[in-house]
């Protein structure tokens, strides 16, 4: 059974792996944006190591890339006002076309848009006057399985990276949220948002996100070695004498790694940013 599962992992890889191939050398064009939908793929390919998790069908829906915003001609702007994190209200004029996401980021609002608007994740939620919501097109699947995502999710909630401005949009006012809870695994960056509580295993698991957790928890094995952004390590617990003991087997051992199964998420912990290492060495201890 472990061999046809080993096989069947090897020829999703070389399947993927091909495809990208085709993209580079020409033999594949005009793609646009592809995207997994509802789950999200993580291609790791730290140190040449490949892994593959759970593929679905994929969807050729177009993102709103970043694009540069440049200030409108005097009397064709376009007014969108913002609620900060703070309670601030801060008024720009934007041109037809501007996304909230391009319009943040040049005018240094701050909204956080950790996927650069690939409708990777939901860090770039925002709450829209009721009045004006009615006004915008009805969100994707794409953008609704991101929303899901979503801290404080309101009945009027969108992503800032798919609102487009247009003139019957004029003088919209849309709020940021005060909290967000965005966790990122590098390699490929993927950022998923979580909820006090849930652990980075619990996420991984829940996310389809290439982490093994091969105990469940139990601290009966290192395969949720996870190494932290230093920044944040220095805010974790200390690791417990088991996690230390699992940790001592760890492939690829650092100052800041940890286990993921040990590491719940807070809120001075938002924005924490884990790498999951390119290999792993399975040793588990059974009867424990």
């Amino acid at each position: 059974m472990r061999r046809f599962i080993i096989n069947q992992r090897l020829r999703q890889l070389n399947t993927f792996y091909n495809f990208h191939r085709q993209i580079e050398n020409g033999s594949i064009r005009n793609i646009g944006f592809y995207h997994i939908s509802p789950r999200i793929l993580f291609f790791n390919k730290d140190n040449g190591q490949h892994s593959v998790k759970q593929t679905r069908n994929f969807s050729q829906s177009r993102v709103n890339e970043h694009k540069e915003v440049v200030p409108p001609k005097e009397g064709e702007g376009i007014k969108i006002n913002f609620i900060t994190r703070e309670g601030d209200k801060v008024s720009i004029m934007a041109n037809e076309g501007d996304s909230i996401m391009d319009i943040t980021q040049a005018h240094n609002v701050d909204l956080e848009c950790a996927c650069e608007g690939s409708l990777a994740c939901s860090t770039c939620h925002v709450i829209v006057e009721p009045k004006y919501y009615e006004k915008l097109e009805e969100p994707s699947d794409e953008e609704n399985d991101m929303l899901d995502l979503a801290f404080g999710l309101t009945e009027t909630s969108r992503l800032g990276c798919q609102i487009v401005m247009r003139k019957d949009l004029d003088d919209i006012t849309v709020t940021i949220p005060s909290a967000t809870r965005n966790v990122q695994f590098k390699g490929d960056k993927v950022s998923i948002m979580a909820n006090e509580g849930d652990s980075i295993m619990d996420i991984t698991q829940a996310h389809n996100v290439d982490l093994e957790c091969a105990c469940e928890g139990s601290l009966a094995c290192s395969t949720c070695h996870v190494i932290v952004e230093p920044k944040y390590y220095e805010k974790l617990e200390e690791p417990s004498d088991e996690e230390n003991d699992m940790l001592d087997l760890a492939f690829g051992l650092t100052e800041t790694s940890r286990l993921g199964c040990q590491i719940v998420m807070r809120k001075d912990l938002d924005d924490i940013t884990v790498t999951i290492p390119s290999a792993t060495r399975n040793v588990q201890f059974k009867g424990i």
